[in-house]
């Protein structure tokens, strides 16, 4: 079998140095799997919020929640495509999560939702601690064919085997996301305004909120992909180091 990625134990910098290579090679199979049913939406709710459109930008946002499963479980497919040195057309993997899988992950995220949800009612720390826990449920589906508790239950148990990685992951990822969206946002402003207090640009206050919607949309839709591709090769390391999961046992889970 001729393969892209080798499943070995790797260092949680290697994990990174893997899925920056992954997302290069392949960066616009990668981001259009993503951004095509994601991107319209985003930019519609945005403009939905600025216009005080409030209805609409909570069924926008609903649906955004739902394509982001839809997608992350896509997403999941690629990758492990991509991994085995395999051509991934998107549109049969979109076909694929049509089927038995997405009501397997719409039960799944829903339990992991209200988890959370409640953790976080609670005292916020069970929140985030139900977060660490079932950040690789999405995998687990999509790859084990398990669903809701006992998805959640996997999960859990493969993140207890190394709990300090998953969550220096998760603490990376969102280290990523708060300096590759928000200080370029603040950089785009700040640019933008200096320009205008010089007379060299004439922007209206709704011009630059669009300004800043459609960037922040441009480069969220461009950094999430990252953050499942980590998540992916993290639950495979995480199978390589208790249970000697290899290339072979990947492609057979991609049979389900």
């Amino acid at each position: 079998m001729s393969t892209e990625y080798v499943l070995i134990e790797r260092s949680l910098a290697g994990i990174w140095r893997a899925a920056g290579h992954l997302y290069r090679t392949h960066f616009w199979t990668i981001l259009l799997a993503y951004a095509v049913p994601i991107l319209p939406f985003q930019i519609l709710s945005d403009l939905a919020a600025r216009n005080g459109y409030k209805g609409w930008e909570a069924l926008l946002n609903i649906t955004l929640v739902f394509l982001g499963m839809f997608v992350a479980g896509a997403l999941t497919i690629i990758v492990g495509d991509i991994c085995l040195g395999r051509q991934s057309n998107v549109l049969s993997v979109y076909k694929r999560m049509c089927g038995a899988l997405l009501p397997r992950l719409l039960k799944t995220n829903v339990m992991t939702g209200l988890a959370i949800a409640f953790g976080i009612l609670l005292l916020i720390l069970p929140g985030l601690l139900f977060t660490f826990w079932y950040l690789l449920a999405p995998s687990v589906v999509v790859l084990e064919g398990r669903s809701g508790f006992g998805a959640l239950k996997r999960s859990k148990s493969l993140v207890q085997g190394d709990f300090r990685r998953v969550a220096l992951t998760l603490g990376i990822l969102v280290c990523i996301f708060i300096s590759g969206v928000f200080i370029p946002l603040l950089l785009i402003g700040m640019i933008a305004g200096l320009l205008e207090s010089n007379g060299l640009l004439e922007l209206t206050e709704y011009q630059l909120q669009t300004l800043g919607a459609y960037s922040g949309s441009a480069l969220y839709v461009i950094l999430f992909p990252i953050s499942i591709l980590v998540t992916v090769l993290l639950y495979y390391d995480l199978r390589v180091r208790r249970e000697g999961y290899n290339n072979q046992n990947l492609a057979t889970d991609l049979m389900h």
